[in-house]
């Protein structure tokens, strides 16, 4: 097992027995870094037999099994070097691809997003750029063009990009811009890319839409059938779907009725696939949860919340009190006390007569007028 080379000449029983001999072996060497590289390799070329062979769940299985002994071989390391970052990258783009052989565009663009980031850490551009370009072929198959778009033009604002690369990314990015209707963008794309020698079957269908959107429908045509005859399974169901169009307009309904048929055939095929996405869902599940950061317990937080608005509540109650506590204590200082003994008592004429008569002033005011006639009443007591 550890002499395992990670490469297609292996058979498909040989890799099975591998992986069966790796795994009565996992929890004895689960520490040993040279047992977890050959077991993820194993593993590796295992999915990639499956995925060949349409069994996506196993291939996914296997690609997640094989991720995980890297992880861990990694953890062993003091430090991990590209090689390690461009194979978990392998990984993850591998997964990405049985995701999106099934239509299940969700886990797929999560695995080539995470794959791009490993790619990304190993400083290798050309693969940079190829996953940008898949990313964006993903998202385009998904009829979602404008991010498609956006993946074309940041693969193409990368530097050092070979003529090669540069081509199939305007080839691309304007396939893109005719199925957001920018034609002005996307016909002088067509006009500078139209000089090369160029036979890919994304520059036929570049040429396709070229001609198609200006209504030439007859110029279209070839370009559309070798597409449909020699394109994967996406650019058939593409291409089928242009046809029935272009059929339709040109009143050849038996033609227009079979590309009809193939893409209800396609989307009948997808639908029976609908038991297998929802075990891959499972599986894509599993894995975001143990890869992803730990979250705190709901129950925990929901208790500490209470907690928090419990201590709050008996700070405005205290805050209430001592406030109270104070306006009263103030109301106190401002009423002026007067003590029992200093109360005026009420006194009767009588009495503030007497005490008028023997006053100084009135005595001196007596003595001055006595003996004297005012009018003629004489002053007397």
């Amino acid at each position: 097992m550890m002499d395992f080379k990670n490469n297609y000449e292996n058979s498909d029983e040989y890799v099975e027995k591998l992986s069966k001999i790796a795994d009565s072996c996992a929890k004895n060497y689960a520490s040993n870094p040279i047992f977890l590289e050959k077991r993820s390799q194993i593993y590796f070329q295992k999915g990639r037999n499956e995925h060949k062979k349409n069994d996506f769940l196993n291939a996914a299985s296997s690609f997640i099994e094989a991720y995980n002994s890297q992880k861990a071989n990694i953890s062993l390391k003091k430090e991990a070097n590209n090689d390690d970052f461009h194979y978990m990258g392998q990984i993850l783009e591998n997964l990405g691809d049985v995701y999106s052989d099934v239509n299940s565009m969700k886990p797929s663009s999560y695995f080539y997003d995470q794959a791009l980031v490993q790619y990304e850490k190993a400083n290798r551009q050309h693969v940079v750029i190829d996953m940008l370009l898949k990313i964006g072929d993903l998202y385009f198959h998904n009829h979602i063009s404008n991010i498609a778009l956006l993946n074309y033009e940041t693969a193409e604002n990368k530097k050092n990009l070979t003529e090669e690369q540069f081509d199939i990314i305007q080839i691309k990015k304007g396939i893109a811009l005719y199925d957001v209707f920018d034609t002005n963008s996307a016909d002088s794309l067509y006009r500078r890319i139209s000089t090369k020698s160029l036979y890919s079957i994304d520059y036929h269908y570049f040429t396709a839409c070229h001609f198609y959107h200006k209504n030439q429908l007859g110029e279209a045509l070839p370009h559309l059938l070798k597409c449909f005859e020699e394109g994967n399974t996406k650019m058939k169901v593409q291409a089928a779907e242009m046809l029935a169009s272009v059929y339709f307009s040109l009143n050849n309904h038996d033609k227009e009725l079979y590309y009809v048929q193939y893409q209800a055939k396609a989307q009948s095929a997808e639908a029976r696939l609908t038991p297998t996405k929802m075990e891959l869902d499972n599986i894509y599940d599993g894995f975001v949860s143990a890869n992803s950061p730990k979250k705190p317990d709901k129950s925990d937080s929901l208790k500490g919340l209470i907690w928090l608005l419990a201590g709050i509540l008996v700070l405005i109650i205290i805050g209430i009190i001592v406030l109270r506590h104070y306006i009263e204590k103030n109301k106190k200082a401002a009423v002026i006390r007067v003590p029992a003994s200093a109360k005026t008592r009420i006194h009767s004429f009588e009495e503030n007569y007497k005490t008028f008569i023997n006053t100084d002033i009135y005595n001196e005011i007596k003595t001055s007028f006595e003996g004297k006639e005012i009018l003629t009443k004489t002053v007397k007591d």
